[in-house]
């Protein structure tokens, strides 16, 4: 998150305006003159997060990297955008042109191609009806056997939220400094084969599965969850963790076959609002 932006300051912002836009905010969005809005009582925790990154001098130094950061990989995605839209506008100039002077050559070829296949299709229809009816019926037979299907992964809310892990690795550097992981929300993404049967065991191992996930998120680096795909590193230790929790791990030997690959269990971490590190 952008903690300027929550605290409505300008990112040159001095500690003392800072912590007047804090107050001002708190006063306005304070849960006690706001009961039972859950909306107001969220933002009014994005405020206190925010002013406790923009109040210590090292968190604030190091959220302004991380801004850097998205904004640098924002303006390669821009760039890399824009070169695919002048390589497609050359290329659709040409392919203008290119139609423009072969206009009447096309229709000729094209008509020239319609008269062949009608006299082929003519000779094939007199010679091999038979043979052609026998392959359309095996072809029929083979699509009714495979029963081939488009298979989707579910979408499932998963059952942790609030999740706030001390790191076991301090801050040298911030004079032993031990850095706290906050993930507001979990989701996760599963796979269709036997779909029920996994989702019956996740409820069942519910708690087990929040251990183990938080003696994962333990072992994070600090320095990696500051970094702008800081987001993916995370998602990968929660994949890892659940899936060796639930015996589904993408990343080792599939527990059923080859075939089932990247359609059981957990095959992607949703996270509809941004961790926090502080």
């Amino acid at each position: 998150m952008n903690c300027y932006e929550i605290l409505e300051v300008s990112q040159n912002a001095s500690p003392e305006v800072i912590k007047a836009a804090y107050k001002s905010l708190m006063q306005r969005y304070h849960p006690d003159k706001n009961p039972d809005n859950a909306e107001i009582a969220a933002h009014a925790l994005n405020v206190v997060q925010a002013y406790e990154v923009l109040s210590d001098p090292n968190k604030r130094a190091a959220h302004d990297i991380r801004l850097k950061q998205l904004l640098a990989n924002s303006l390669l995605v821009d760039r890399d955008r824009n070169r695919v839209v002048q390589a497609s506008s050359v290329a659709n100039d040409w392919q203008a042109a290119k139609e423009t002077n072969s206009y009447g050559v096309m229709w000729l070829l094209i008509a020239l191609i319609i008269v062949l296949c009608l006299y082929a299709m003519s000779l094939l229809k007199n010679t091999h009806t038979d043979e052609n009816q026998s392959t359309n019926a095996d072809k029929q037979r083979q699509i009714a056997s495979d029963g081939v299907k488009e298979i989707l992964p579910r979408t499932i809310p998963f059952y942790i939220s609030n999740l706030t892990v001390a790191l076991k690795e301090t801050d040298k550097f911030a004079g032993g400094t031990t850095h706290v992981l906050n993930i507001p929300i979990l989701g996760v993404r599963v796979g269709t084969f036997e779909s029920n049967k996994f989702l019956r065991y996740i409820d069942n191992n519910k708690t087990l599965i929040r251990q183990q996930l938080e003696e994962k998120l333990g072992d994070a680096k600090y320095e990696e969850l500051i970094k702008f795909d800081g987001e993916q590193y995370l998602k990968n230790i929660v994949m890892d963790s659940i899936g060796d929790a639930t015996g589904s791990n993408l990343y080792k030997a599939d527990p059923v076959n080859s075939a089932t690959a990247g359609q059981y269990g957990v095959v992607d971490v949703l996270m509809p609002r941004s961790f926090s590190v502080h």
